[in-house]
C-alpha cells in the first residue's frame, strides 16, 4: 500500500537513474515478489521502456501475480520484444492474460498471430480469440480449414471465430 503510493509520488522525479534503480530490484532474486509486482505495474503504467528486459524476465515467474503484472506491462509498453514474449505466452499458463495484452497491443501483431495458426493445437486455440478481437479477416480461409480439425478444442474455437473473421466480401 505504502510502496504503491511512494511509486506514484516518484513520477515527477522519473529519470533514467530512478528507472535503473528500480530495474535492479527486479533483477534481484531475493527481492519480494509483491515489491517486484508493484514496480512492474508502475513501470507498465508509465511505459518505462528502458527496463523492458527486466520486466520481460519476470513473465515466467513462479509467482502468478508477478507473471501477470509482467504480461500486462509488456502489453502496455509494446515493441517487438514484448510482442515476441506475449505471442510465446499464448497457450501457456497465463494464456488469457497474454490474449488480453495482445488484443490491446499498440502496433501490428497480425503476422505473429497468424503464424500461430500453423503451430500446436494449444497455440491455435489461444490465437483464435485474438484473431477475432483484432478483426484479422485475412485468415478466413485458414479458420474455415480449422473447423475440420480432428482436435475438438481447435474445431470449437474455429467455429466460434468464423463470425469474427468472415466478412460479406468472403461470399
Amino acid at each position: 500500500k505504502y510502496r504503491v503510493a511512494a511509486l506514484k509520488l516518484a513520477v515527477p522525479y522519473l529519470s533514467p537513474d530512478l528507472e535503473a534503480q528500480l530495474g535492479k530490484v527486479l533483477g534481484t532474486p531475493a527481492a519480494n515478489a509483491d515489491a517486484k509486482t508493484d514496480i512492474i505495474n508502475w513501470m507498465g503504467d508509465y511505459k518505462v521502456v528502458s527496463q523492458l528486459d527486466a520486466i520481460l524476465a519476470n513473465v515466467d515467474a513462479d509467482n502468478d501475480e508477478l507473471a501477470l503484472a509482467s504480461i500486462k506491462a509488456a502489453g502496455r509498453i509494446g515493441g517487438d520484444k514484448s510482442l515476441d514474449v506475449l505471442v510465446a505466452a499464448l497457450g501457456g499458463k497465463h494464456s488469457d492474460a497474454a490474449q488480453s495484452a495482445l488484443v490491446s497491443f499498440h502496433g501490428n501483431i497480425n503476422d505473429k498471430v497468424i503464424a500461430l495458426l500453423d503451430q500446436s493445437d494449444e497455440k491455435r486455440v489461444a490465437a483464435l480469440p485474438v484473431v477475432v478481437a483484432r478483426r484479422i479477416t485475412s485468415v478466413a480461409d485458414k479458420v474455415l480449414t480449422l473447423t475440420a480439425s480432428p482436435n475438438e478444442d481447435v474445431k470449437k474455437a474455429a467455429y466460434k471465430a468464423l463470425a469474427g473473421v468472415v466478412t460479406r466480401d468472403y461470399f
